[in-house]
C-alpha cells in the first residue's frame, strides 16, 4: 500500500527533493482515506522541504477546506496564486473558502476570476450560482447553474441548486423533475428527499 511504501522511503536517507516528494505522495494517500489531519502533516514537511512545492500547497489548502478550517484554505490557496497566477483551480477553491465564512464579495470576486480563466470550470460555475443564490440575483444563478449542468450532466450539487432556484420561483413542476434528477444521481440526498415531499 501507498502509505507503508512511503513511510519505508522516508526512513532512507534521501535527497531533500526526494524526501519531499514522497511526504506529497503520502499526503496524497491519506487523502484518499480522508484522514485530513494526517494528510496536512504530511503536505507541510513536503513544504518544509520545498516551500515553492504549488501542488502540496494546493492539497494542503484542499484539505484545509473539507476539514472546515477556511482560513488556512486561503492562505494556502493565496499562496498557490503567488506561485502559479493562472490557477483558476486555486481561484475557484480559494473562492469557495471565502464563501464558507460570509465573506461573499472575496468570494464572488474570486469565482470570477476562475470562470474567465477557465469558461468550463465547474466547480467556480455552481459555487457561483450559489453565491448569486445568497444575492437573490436568480436569473443569474440559473444561468450558471444550467451552464455547470450543460458541462456535467452528473452533477448532483448543479442540479439541486437550479431545482432550488425553480422552487423558490413557484415553478414546481420544473423544481420537481429536478429533484426527481437528483434522487436519480444520489437516492440518499435527504434535502432533495425533502422539497421532494413538500
Amino acid at each position: 500500500d501507498q502509505i507503508r511504501g512511503c513511510s519505508a522511503l522516508l526512513k532512507q536517507r534521501l535527497a531533500k527533493e526526494a524526501k519531499a516528494t514522497a511526504f506529497y505522495n503520502r499526503g496524497n494517500a491519506f487523502i484518499a482515506k480522508n484522514d485530513f489531519g494526517r494528510a496536512i502533516s504530511d503536505y507541510s514537511d513536503a513544504i518544509g522541504l520545498k516551500p515553492a512545492y504549488a501542488q502540496a500547497l494546493f492539497n494542503r489548502a484542499v484539505a484545509h477546506r473539507i476539514s472546515g478550517n477556511a482560513p488556512a484554505a486561503i492562505s494556502d490557496f493565496t499562496a498557490v496564486l503567488a506561485l502559479t497566477p493562472g490557477d483558476a483551480d486555486a481561484f475557484a477553491g480559494r473562492g469557495a473558502a471565502h464563501a464558507s465564512i460570509g465573506k461573499h464579495q472575496e468570494s464572488l470576486s474570486d469565482l470570477n476570476r476562475a470562470i474567465e480563466i477557465k469558461p468550463d470550470h465547474l466547480t467556480a460555475l455552481t459555487q457561483r450560482g450559489h453565491a448569486y443564490v445568497r444575492a437573490h440575483q436568480w436569473a443569474s444563478a440559473i444561468a450558471d447553474y444550467s451552464a455547470a449542468i450543460a458541462i456535467s450532466t452528473a452533477s448532483v450539487e448543479a442540479i439541486y441548486g437550479r431545482a432550488n432556484v425553480d422552487f423558490h420561483a413557484k415553478r414546481y413542476e420544473q423544481a420537481l423533475a429536478q429533484y426527481d434528477q437528483v434522487l436519480a444521481l444520489k437516492p440518499d440526498h435527504a434535502h432533495a428527499h425533502q422539497r421532494r415531499g413538500r
